[in-house]
């Protein structure tokens, strides 16, 4: 039986094809075969969930799931309960402190525990920590302490961290997927690793962290190798690493925006440490990654890019989502980003009748995504289409989602990830933490991903 959340994996097979989640899938395989809708929504986001079924083995493995990105509000979500006095200053206090305060009810901390400061996808047992939802939320939690002056929510930010560090592979990448300190699924994806980097980065330069962060970069840039990835050589990063260490071949247009991204925070942190070699390495390669962008995933026919390429820069991909305005959002200097990008948008992506952003123009349209929403604001806040981010934050206000009340285990904050138009939707513990740091980042004014 097919569930919903092996549906929304990032990094999956396409569950409605074969039936099943196989985490050692991820995006498309070596040969080159086109990805799978399922696998490029799982390239959207990470592996959220991890899978779990190897039923090449007939081993089930559990699965967690998958999560959710962005939120948003121009207007102010109604919520909550008052904050507290010495938090007044900040915009939406009390909604802020809600969704940073579902992420700390959701880190593990234990002394000695090298799994300590981990960040598990929804409040639990830390047995679904991904590396980019872990780094989302450090970013989450970074703009909360700095919004409402409260220093906590830096220290478990800088907790999460040193866990990233610690779980970081002798390649200078990140798995998909670690249950406590353990890796469970072994596939790589670029985002993994380009995340964490900017959240480090976000924490601010650290002698300490130098190597991680450098020995990041370096995998990204080999991942640029054409000798690695197979085909053109483009200057974009490929899909990363299978769970045979086998490098894939399709270039995701998220991917590339998130690793520009990393790699200019890279070329930050050498030229602090005075390692102009690595500076100058960094830049070229962060400059390549622009250049591909531009060049092979624009879309001419349209205001965004295409959501991946083929190692011979061909687009098979006919539904799109958040992928395809990737470099809107994570604010890479590409050509084409403006209002344009926004206007199209609110005309693919968003249910005339709701106001709420949708999985995809195919078919998930008619599922509603407080997530969405929230992430298309966060590009509608930079181009100054204020009104469509008020459209969709009312919505999400509106739709029940968010958790305002205690759950079963006493536990407020979060949004519950997806309501259809048919009325169904996901269960309530389905709230992810990069939901509530993407919803921090948006109701705090926006956020700019550029180091």
């Amino acid at each position: 039986m097919m569930c919903d959340v092996c549906r929304r994996i990032q990094h999956c097979a396409d569950v409605r094809a074969y039936g099943f989640c196989d985490s050692g899938v991820m995006g498309t395989d070596r040969r080159g075969a086109a990805p799978s809708r399922e696998a490029a929504r799982q390239e959207r986001r990470g592996p959220k969930s991890l899978v779990l079924v190897r039923r090449r083995g007939l081993h089930l493995v559990l699965a967690p799931l998958i999560g959710m990105l962005a939120l948003v509000v121009t207007p102010r979500l109604q919520h909550s309960g008052a904050a507290t006095p010495a938090l007044a200053a900040c915009a939406n206090a009390a909604d802020v402190q809600l969704e940073a305060d579902y992420i700390v009810a959701s880190q593990y901390v234990k002394k000695n525990d090298r799994a300590s400061g981990a960040i598990n996808n929804v409040f639990g047992a830390p047995t679904w920590v991904v590396p980019r939802e872990n780094a989302m939320a450090i970013l989450g939690l970074v703009r909360a302490s700095d919004c409402l002056g409260a220093s906590s929510y830096r220290q478990r930010a800088q907790q999460a961290a040193d866990y990233l560090v610690r779980m970081q592979a002798s390649d200078g990448s990140w798995y998909d997927q670690y249950s406590y300190a353990a890796p469970v699924v072994l596939s790589k994806s670029p985002t993994q690793t380009a995340e964490v980097m900017l959240a480090l980065d976000r924490l601010g330069f650290s002698r300490s962290w130098y190597a991680a962060m450098m020995g990041g970069a370096d995998f990204l840039v080999r991942l640029q190798d054409p000798t690695n990835k197979g085909g053109a050589d483009d200057g974009l990063l490929g899909g990363g690493l299978d769970s045979n260490g086998s490098y894939l071949r399709w270039r995701w247009t998220s991917d590339n925006s998130y690793g520009y991204q990393a790699l200019k925070a890279a070329e930050k942190w050498a030229r602090t440490q005075g390692d102009a070699v690595r500076a100058n390495r960094y830049a070229a390669a962060s400059g390549r990654i622009l250049n591909g962008i531009n060049t092979r995933l624009k879309d001419p026919g349209s205001p965004v890019w295409y959501g991946a390429i083929d190692e011979n820069g061909v687009s098979t991909l006919t539904e799109h989502e958040w992928i395809n305005y990737a470099p809107q959002m994570l604010d890479v200097p590409a050509a084409g980003v403006g209002a344009a990008v926004g206007s199209w948008i609110q005309a693919h992506l968003v249910n005339a009748a709701t106001g709420a952003a949708v999985w995809n123009d195919g078919s998930e349209a008619d599922r509603l995504s407080p997530g969405y929403s929230f992430q298309a604001c966060l590009v509608w806040l930079d181009t100054g289409q204020q009104t469509y981010c008020s459209s969709t934050s009312s919505w999400a206000a509106g739709s029940g989602l968010h958790q305002v009340t205690p759950d079963g285990n006493g536990v407020r904050g979060g949004w519950v990830d997806w309501v259809e138009t048919g009325g169904a939707s996901a269960p309530s513990w389905q709230r992810f933490i990069d939901s509530s740091a993407y919803y921090i980042l948006a109701t705090t004014g926006g956020y700019r991903f550029a180091p």
